[in-house]
């Protein structure tokens, strides 16, 4: 259909006189052609151009969304493992309610134990925990910038034996897995984020962890420690 300009104004001037009852046609072509010109024209150029904008969008957006979920997978394996070993080196002092004490202030106020045993028995747990650790803030830092490359993974941790004598023992303890506990002294206490005195697992906590995990977390802490239900319902209150 002509719908040049020329056109309409031949029909809408009598040029066709047989076509003066067209005259509501010429109108709605007018329309047309006004409401025609206020969208813009995209050539097949353009669009493919924004296809593949809006794919690339899209595969960041997934791809940051699996880095985290792998950061939080390895938050929770960290947290796990770290209670682990906790449960080994600071257990739950026997008769712990008879003083009327909360489990938290008895599990804080007892010694770490540092006998060359303790030490090998905590030493997998303890490096299992600082590996996801270190997994979860590349994950964390892939998901803020998604359109960077990964950078290398740590290697797993090895199974070297641990120095024979206790002297030893304890001196590789302080320098390896001490500056991690310090980091994240939550793990030897109650709770996964005691937050006033661990606010970096605080804020990983709201950011990483379902409430389903906190909640899974807390009854691995009881787990691993050898506390009875009763002794959860006593540490609550």
């Amino acid at each position: 259909m002509d719908c040049s300009e020329a056109a309409i104004t031949r029909v809408s001037s009598g040029a066709f006189p047989w076509r003066r009852s067209l005259n509501p046609g010429v109108i709605w072509l007018r329309k047309y052609k006004q409401l025609m010109m206020r969208f813009p024209k995209y050539s097949i150029r353009s669009l493919l151009i924004l296809m593949a904008c809006l794919a690339i969008m899209f595969s960041m957006w997934a791809r940051a969304r699996s880095f985290h979920k792998l950061a939080s997978q390895n938050q929770f394996a960290a947290i796990d493992n770290g209670y682990k070993a906790a449960a080994i080196q600071r257990p739950v002092p026997p008769n712990w309610n008879s003083n009327g004490q909360t489990l938290t202030v008895a599990i804080a106020s007892a010694p770490v134990q540092m006998d060359q045993n303790a030490i090998r028995m905590a030493a997998p747990f303890w490096k299992a925990s600082i590996y996801h650790a270190k997994l979860r803030d590349i994950y964390l830092n892939a998901a803020r910038y998604p359109w960077m490359p990964l950078p290398p993974l740590p290697p797993p941790p090895a199974n070297d034996p641990l120095p024979s004598t206790e002297l030893a023992a304890t001196i590789w303890w302080n320098n390896k897995i001490l500056p991690y506990v310090i980091e994240n002294p939550s793990l030897m206490i109650l709770h996964p984020s005691v937050m006033r005195a661990d606010p970096k697992n605080y804020e990983l906590k709201h950011r990483l962890l379902t409430e389903e995990q906190y909640s899974i977390l807390q009854s691995q802490m009881y787990f691993h420690r050898g506390l009875a239900t009763d002794d959860r319902q006593i540490a609550k209150r």
